[in-house]
């Protein structure tokens, strides 16, 4: 799944480096990675309390294998209509309504982000932006020639931006560094932002883009405006990690020394360290919210965990609270209401969160 790289993708290239076959296996969400169209960087005012999480709705996007599961793209729309594509062929679920399709692409389908009025589709190294409801196509971008043509990528929106990840990542290759590029939607510039960050972590607000990179042999936050200046945090530990916007922090969801987790909360404006809290639970994916951030707790050695939680994360402390079971569970998005994906004994779900 294209997106957001979750524990499954970590220890797939864990197992690469040894040599071993495996896996990669992402997600594509924003805000942490696709839901990213609607997810914005909230004020300093402070945030309403969190509330308890409830499965609202389980929607069967059909007999979709782990194998296939993991070539898919997905994006939430600020109106809670989630957009999915299998190869060319792009569906939609609006409501618990069964999932109908709306695009066939000129190709296989590679990231997805949903705005109030635009989805925007890559194919290979083209970025098409279509009109909603109707999906006629409004205008497109190539991306760079000197970007390789992506096995993997993400999309991900600020106001007026588009910003793009991309990688070329193979099962033999093992792991490789993204090539982030933004987009202007007005003027349709393109900038090549960075070349060594980490794929699929990244989180996009209001005031830009947030991602991991590594400058010379040490690993750093990067937050990228929209205006087209960058700023570094000063060098950290933590890196490859699900990332995500809070009320007002940066959360970094990493593990320290032997495999211990943590949330790592960081300023959004001078990238700032505030806290590291320990956490009871690794994460296999994050997602922010303007309420707080949510994570799908992984307590399952495997591939598969039919004991996956949902849960808020409190970045102030550690706390993980109103935690929901959602059996499975693979990753977020972040639409006006959040939604989970699972996989279930050959089956995907949308499961949507009240």
């Amino acid at each position: 799944m294209k997106g957001l790289v979750t524990s499954r993708r970590r220890w797939a290239q864990e197992t690469v480096a040894l040599g071993l076959t495996a896996t990669l296996v992402v997600f594509p969400l924003a805000g942490a990675a696709t839901g990213a169209a609607s997810a914005t960087v909230p004020g300093t005012t402070p945030p309403a309390p969190v509330a308890g999480l409830r499965v609202s709705a389980r929607i069967d996007l059909g007999k979709y294998p782990q194998d296939v599961l993991d070539e898919m793209a997905f994006a939430a729309a600020p109106d809670d209509a989630v957009y999915f594509a299998i190869g060319p062929v792009v569906r939609r679920v609006t409501g618990s309504a069964p999932p109908v399709t709306v695009l066939r692409a000129s190709g296989p389908v590679l990231a997805l982000a949903a705005a109030d009025a635009d989805l925007y589709v890559q194919v290979g190294l083209k970025i098409t932006d279509y009109s909603l409801p109707g999906l006629s196509s409004r205008k497109s971008w190539t991306l760079p020639r000197s970007v390789r043509a992506p096995t993997m990528a993400g999309l991900l929106l600020s106001p007026g931006v588009v910003w793009s990840w991309t990688d070329w990542a193979t099962d033999e290759s093992g792991f490789e560094y993204a090539t982030i590029v933004a987009i202007s939607t007005t003027t349709s510039a393109e900038r090549i932002v960075d070349t060594n960050a980490y794929p699929a972590d990244l989180a996009a607000g209001a005031a830009g883009l947030y991602y991991e990179t590594v400058v010379g042999t040490a690993n750093h936050l990067a937050h990228a405006t929209t205006a087209g200046t960058r700023a570094l945090s000063s060098p950290t530990a933590d890196s490859d990690a699900p990332l995500a916007l809070g009320p007002g922090y940066l959360a970094v969801f990493a593990e320290h020394g032997s495999g211990v987790p943590y949330v790592d909360k960081f300023s959004t404006t001078g990238l700032g360290e505030l806290r590291s809290s320990r956490i009871a639970v690794r994460t296999s994916a994050v997602v922010g919210t303007a309420t707080g951030v949510l994570a799908v707790e992984w307590p399952c050695p495997g591939f598969t965990c039919p004991t996956a939680r949902v849960v808020w994360v409190n970045a102030a402390n550690g706390a993980e609270t109103a935690g929901v079971a959602v059996p499975d569970a693979q990753g977020l998005l972040d639409g006006a209401s959040p939604a989970v994906i699972a996989e279930v004994k050959g089956s995907t779900y949308l499961v949507r969160l009240g």
